[in-house]
């Protein structure tokens, strides 16, 4: 694994769709990885903190600090193993 990356994963989405995504940030971070399957993992692959869950999760509206927005959205982007992409009408 890179040695900059700390989020999991990055949620990019309308903020129309605010609900569905706060929903599914939670729901991944609340999801375990069985012992069978995180074994059979290769480590790159694995979160950054190496626990069994999917965590941490960046979403801007519960994880963005103060500072130069475009800055801090790229950094965390870059800064992410796995992009995720919510679509929908609104996005």
């Amino acid at each position: 694994m890179e040695t900059g990356i700390h989020n999991y994963a990055f949620i990019s989405y309308s903020h129309q769709d605010i609900k569905i995504a706060r929903w599914l940030q939670h729901k991944l971070e609340q999801y375990y990885i069985p012992n069978k399957i995180y074994n059979m993992v290769h480590k790159e692959n694995l979160p950054p903190n190496e626990s069994h869950y999917l965590r941490p999760i960046f979403l801007d509206k519960t994880d963005l600090t103060s500072g130069v927005l475009a800055e801090k959205l790229q950094a965390n982007l870059d800064n992410s193993q796995y992009l995720i992409v919510l679509c929908s009408p609104n996005s």
